[in-house]
């Protein structure tokens, strides 16, 4: 086994447990991040190297494991601000929607208004020639 690192996380389903870290090259990122072990990282390790080498090693994993939780949260951050800007738009496009069903409403009613008005003027069209025509033979 290479070596073996301690870190305090959140693993699947949201438990906290501890984490191994090994310099194997088929260790999987499950091990990494949800399984259970001690903190050794001053023993000698077979085909590790040095003490020097060792420190190295750590070094780059917690290194590693910054950046893995920096771009973690900046994806999260992203996420946050795509759900939000979804939002909003839903939102947008339900206004938008609304004012739309007021158009047609409004629209509908000066349809019929002026449908009313033009039946109205023919009808007083129709009495002002009876007039006319009742006048002018008289």
């Amino acid at each position: 086994m290479g070596l073996i690192i301690h870190h305090n996380g959140v693993c699947n389903g949201g438990e906290a447990g501890s984490s191994i870290v090994t310099t194997t090259t088929t260790d999987t990122y499950e091990e990494y991040t949800c399984s259970s072990g001690p903190i050794d990282t001053s023993a000698p390790h077979s085909g590790s190297g040095s003490g020097g080498s060792n420190h190295i090693l750590v070094q780059q994993v917690i290194e590693l494991r910054r950046r893995l939780d920096d771009d973690h949260q900046g994806y999260k951050r992203k996420l946050a601000h795509y759900q939000e800007s979804q939002q909003k738009q839903a939102q947008l496009v339900s206004k938008l929607q609304q004012k739309i069903l007021q158009y047609k409403s409004k629209c509908s009613e000066l349809e019929h208004a002026v449908e009313s008005k033009s039946i109205e003027i023919e009808r007083i069209r129709v009495v002002f020639c009876y007039f006319y025509l009742v006048f002018s033979v008289l």
